[in-house]
């Protein structure tokens, strides 16, 4: 099933896991929705989050991890992938379907009442994928802040993409998430944001936030259409890019071993 699963394009794993995503909801919804956080989260604009991404967003992902990652990795065990403000879970599941080869699919969500969802969702939405034949990799919803959480760092330093969904976050904030994972995720792991975490000289929009040496490749930014459920679908939303190329910078350890540089 594994194999049938993994041979369907994205263009027809898309609607099956979507519709999978969406029966979770309306099934968590009425027990850990209405009476743990407010009323409208059901009609933000169709939003089922405060400012999630989208379905077409998480196949926007997979394509740029595609492009970018070592093509020795295709068709193997995929390092883990990370979602940093996971709120109500949507993300780190349709990942697991759409791309079933990553190691896991974690998410970490510091906001007490959406992290409770998420944990949930994931009861709900891995039941319904295997009555459905629908495979998926090893999910993870938590509660908690990467800084401190030491199964998000294990998972962030083996993972191969980190999603942020960063635009609520104030500039200090996304300064220290960077440093933060500059000194954790591994060499070729691809971060994509709504807002530039590394930001460089050569940009027009900015000025550079530290001087400090990195071993990030800043890719060129990439628009989409559809990319989060707070904008119209048929406005372009700009997603930055950075991948560690080398491990010259990198100081996290784990059990007194370094990572592999």
């Amino acid at each position: 099933m594994l194999r049938a699963w993994k041979l369907k394009t994205y263009d027809i794993r898309l609607p099956l896991v979507s519709k999978l995503w969406t029966e979770t909801f309306e099934e968590v919804f009425p027990k850990l929705g209405q009476k743990t956080f407010e009323e409208g989260i059901k009609f933000r604009q169709g939003s089922r989050g405060y400012g999630t991404a989208t379905s077409d967003c998480c196949v926007f992902m997979l394509e740029v991890l595609k492009d970018l990652y070592p093509k020795e990795f295709r068709g193997k065990t995929l390092p883990c992938f990370v979602d940093i403000g996971s709120g109500i879970g949507n993300i780190i599941l349709q990942m697991s379907a759409l791309q079933p080869d990553f190691k896991c699919c974690l998410g970490i969500e510091l906001e007490t009442n959406r992290a409770a969802f998420a944990v949930e969702a994931c009861r709900v939405f891995t039941e319904k994928a295997s009555k459905n034949n629908i495979q998926f990799c090893q999910i993870e919803a938590r509660e908690g802040n990467c800084f401190d959480d030491a199964n998000c760092k294990q998972a962030l330093m083996s993972a191969s993409l980190v999603w942020i969904n960063n635009e609520i976050f104030q500039p200090g904030d996304n300064l220290k998430l960077f440093k933060y994972l500059h000194s954790v995720v591994p060499v070729n792991c691809i971060i994509m944001s709504f807002v530039e975490l590394l930001v460089t000289k050569r940009s027009s929009e900015t000025t550079p936030q530290s001087d400090e040496p990195t071993d990030f490749l800043v890719h060129q930014p990439r628009q989409l259409q559809n990319a989060s459920s707070w904008t119209q679908p048929s406005a372009f939303k700009k997603v930055f890019i950075i991948q560690r190329q080398t491990g010259n910078f990198l100081s996290a350890q784990n059990d007194d071993v370094f990572v592999s540089r």
